[in-house]
């Protein structure tokens, strides 16, 4: 029998229960490498139309899908994992090209304060019950 490696050890409580945390799955449903327009051009993120419908708006009531596509947009709370940091940003749709939008103040919040640039990988993903996005980079270029 080979020694267990100290990372790959099991930490037991009194009772023989496992402490040890495992995934089972990625939770950043949506991911992007950022592009010069997401950084450095107007104050928006744009989302693919397929993360938006399978995750966001998918079975969601007419109330909110108006809200999301009508001019204004919807104010909606996007959670920073790296900084514990929650901001107010306008999701959005775009009737010109029927895209998604993340609007208002993102390039602030988001582009300056987390000095992204493009080739920045990000991830993002759609709480449900909080009914708010969370965001996280992913990926740093050097």
């Amino acid at each position: 029998m080979r020694p267990v490696p100290r990372h790959e050890e099991e930490e037991k409580d009194d009772a023989g229960i496992s402490t040890k945390l495992t995934l089972l799955r990625d939770p950043w449903s949506f991911k992007k490498q950022l592009k010069a327009s997401d950084v450095d051009g107007s104050s928006r993120l744009l989302l693919a139309a397929s993360f938006v419908h399978d995750h966001v708006l998918k079975e969601k009531g007419e109330e909110m899908v108006g809200q999301v596509k009508s001019r204004a947009g919807k104010k909606v709370p996007v959670w920073d994992a790296d900084t514990s940091s929650k901001h107010q940003l306008t999701f959005g749709c775009w009737e010109s090209t029927n895209g998604y939008v993340l609007k208002g103040s993102w390039k602030p919040q988001f582009v300056i304060r987390r000095r992204l640039v493009v080739g920045d990988e990000i991830g993002m993903f759609w709480d449900e019950r909080e009914q708010m996005f969370y965001f996280k980079v992913l990926h740093k270029v050097a």
